[in-house]
């Protein structure tokens, strides 16, 4: 207006604050550009703000999406853990029962034995029964059958612990116990096959074990070094079932005296569906140091430098039964 109304060639403007045609045509394009530069100015901030917003949901969604995708392969990873967990279980029950139907014989045998004998001395006890003189010869008898009866019931009670032993759950037992109970199931075929097994046991204080696993294991052990000695020649075959501990480990040593470990075989030994025996599943040995490395221990061989093989297991005192996952 100012610069307007000092225009000499329009006679309209009369006073100094007087707006001519100019002004107002001034005016109005100077209100037009600053409402056209807030339009501009503002949409841009807004669609600033808005592709902010759309970025922020966007990587929200995607945060989402891989929270779900995360969650879903956990879900998968613990199934598979799971399933793994149900198939070492039935290999464990699998391998049971075919070492028991191996065993099968042998321990049938073995039970006929007392058997036969308590009816033997239960006979002659009846046929004595009034022989008043004959005292001695009576308790000498009961005392045989009493023995035999128990010697029966060992065997028996052993089969048993070891198909009811829940694999997996922890016990407090002694690695001495668990041994002196596979040697009574083990014992009747080592007869069979004139090996004599001889036990230097010095583990006895109780510490907690999955007891139906290492039961599995040192039955696998045992029966593994019987075989290996029942193609041997000499006379003289034994196994010695060794077993030592510290503050910190157990040890477990199954020492047969036969030929040892083949050199072309001691890479692939432990491997799934590698054996040496023509009944055998190649799952043995395998499974038990599967079951040995998740109890976080080691399970190895050394070949004996005056013939045979050692089978060594070495086990942690402190094992956390929920720690399963290898």
């Amino acid at each position: 207006r100012v610069i307007t109304a000092q225009d000499i060639f329009d006679a309209a403007v009369h006073y100094f604050y007087q707006e001519s045609s100019y002004g107002l045509i001034a005016r109005l394009m100077l209100s037009g550009i600053n409402l056209a530069t807030f339009v501009l100015v503002g949409g841009y901030i807004s669609e600033k703000i808005l592709l902010g917003e759309r970025n922020l949901v966007a990587q929200l969604n995607d945060t989402i999406v891989q929270l779900k995708t995360v969650t879903h392969e956990k879900d998968e990873v613990q199934q598979l853990l799971d399933e793994r967990e149900l198939l070492i279980a039935s290999l464990v029950k699998a391998e049971k029962m075919a070492e028991t139907s191996v065993l099968s014989a042998s321990i049938a045998h073995e039970l006929s034995q007392p058997l036969c004998a308590i009816q033997l001395n239960a006979q002659s006890l009846q046929f004595l029964i009034h022989e008043p003189k004959s005292q001695d010869i009576k308790d000498v008898l009961l005392d045989r059958i009493i023995a035999d009866n128990q010697r029966a019931s060992d065997i028996i009670v052993s089969l048993k612990q070891l198909f009811t032993s829940s694999v997996g759950r922890y016990e407090k037992v002694s690695l001495d116990q668990l041994v002196e109970k596979i040697g009574v199931i083990v014992m009747p075929i080592a007869k069979m096959n004139s090996i004599t097994i001889h036990y230097s046991l010095n583990a006895p204080d109780e510490v907690d074990m999955c007891v139906g696993e290492l039961q599995q294991v040192i039955i696998n052990l045992c029966t593994n070094a019987i075989h290996a000695l029942e193609n041997v020649n000499h006379n003289d075959k034994k196994i010695l079932i060794q077993t030592e501990q510290t503050s910190s480990s157990l040890r477990l040593m199954v020492i047969d005296n036969g030929t040892g470990i083949p050199d072309t075989m001691g890479n692939t030994i432990f491997d799934l569906m590698e054996t040496s025996k023509s009944e055998g599943m190649g799952v043995g040995l395998w499974l038990s140091r599967h079951i040995v490395k998740r109890h976080g221990g080691a399970l190895y061989f050394e070949n004996q430098s005056h013939g045979g093989v050692a089978f060594i297991m070495e086990l942690p005192v402190l094992r956390d039964c929920a720690n399963d996952i290898s």
